[in-house]
């Protein structure tokens, strides 16, 4: 008589199974996150750009932005009221989930926004995405881009690098 195969599976084909299952729910966890915050990088960095085309609309017919906040620009309408999912005091907050601000800059000759409190994997994240879209960009108030200095990630990794929280500003003309 032939023998008969038992048709239920080794505890080895269990184990490899699990195993398998392991490692995708293991590489999900550490791939996610970092999907994760380059989409909110990517999309800060739009807003932004957003932020510094509307703030140049407004005052187009003079190169003086005084005055400039992120109310102005939502009083005009020329940013959605529903931009910040959250407000801290009047002052918008990032989806980074840190403050910013918007404010006249270099004798009211450029616009600039700001983030305070950024942490150093964001700071890192964000400032290649503006990169050539701002003048002037600027690491706890040391420029890592400016007309005479070009950005270097070098740089701006040493600089987001440099403390547990970093304030960035983006500079417009």
């Amino acid at each position: 008589m032939s023998k008969i195969r038992n048709k239920g599976f080794s505890l080895l084909e269990i184990l490899l199974v699990l195993a398998i299952a392991a490692a995708v729910v293991i590489a999900a966890f550490i791939i996610y996150p970092k999907v994760t915050a380059e989409k909110t990088a990517d999309s800060e960095a739009k807003r932004v750009m957003m932020i510094a085309a509307a703030a140049r609309s407004l005052y187009t017919s003079k190169a003086n932005y005084s005055g400039l906040t992120f109310d102005v620009l939502k009083n005009a309408d020329l940013i959605d009221k529903g931009m910040f999912a959250k407000m801290d005091g009047g002052m918008p907050i990032s989806e980074f989930g840190t403050p910013m601000t918007l404010y006249a800059a270099n004798g009211n000759t450029m616009v600039a926004v700001e983030y305070q409190q950024l942490k150093k994997e964001n700071c890192i994240r964000l400032i290649p995405k503006i990169g050539g879209g701002a003048t002037i960009i600027q690491v706890n108030g040391i420029p890592v881009q400016s007309p005479t200095v070009q950005l270097n990630m070098a740089d701006v990794t040493a600089q987001c690098s440099s403390g547990i929280f970093t304030t960035v500003s983006f500079y417009f003309n």
